[in-house]
């Protein structure tokens, strides 16, 4: 539909995000995903039952595997993409990355906005 406003209807979706300097899709639900985890760890959300799916790994020993939390397991698909579980499972995958713990929303919008690159104009 923006294409169609923007006067050519046969532009793809990856020039459009480019030209309105939108991150894709995918990014965007990390990014929203990661932001929400940080408002609920940082009390910024007013729920004790999210406070409670949240569980946060403690390793008794140093390993190499250091993934903050532990999303509880899900046996089906739907589950599996839960928001709670997919926040969880959002944070570790980004452990190396992003620390949820430490770092501001400001930074977490930065470390996304930094992926984009600068828009070309559309001919």
């Amino acid at each position: 539909m923006m294409s169609r406003k923007m006067g050519n209807p046969d532009l793809p979706y990856s020039a459009l995000e480019s030209s309105l300097s939108l991150l894709p899709l995918s990014d965007r639900r990390t990014l929203f995903d990661l932001i929400t985890l940080h408002k609920i760890l940082n009390g910024n959300v007013n729920a004790p039952e999210l406070n409670d799916s949240i569980v946060i790994n403690n390793p008794v020993y140093r390993t190499r595997n250091s993934i903050p939390f532990y999303p509880s397991f899900a046996r089906s698909n739907y589950i599996q993409n839960s928001p709670m579980i997919r926040f969880q499972r959002t944070a570790n995958i980004l452990s190396s990355e992003i620390n949820v713990f430490t770092i501001t929303i400001n930074q977490i919008k930065n470390h996304f906005l930094s992926k984009l690159e600068p828009s070309t104009p559309l001919h």
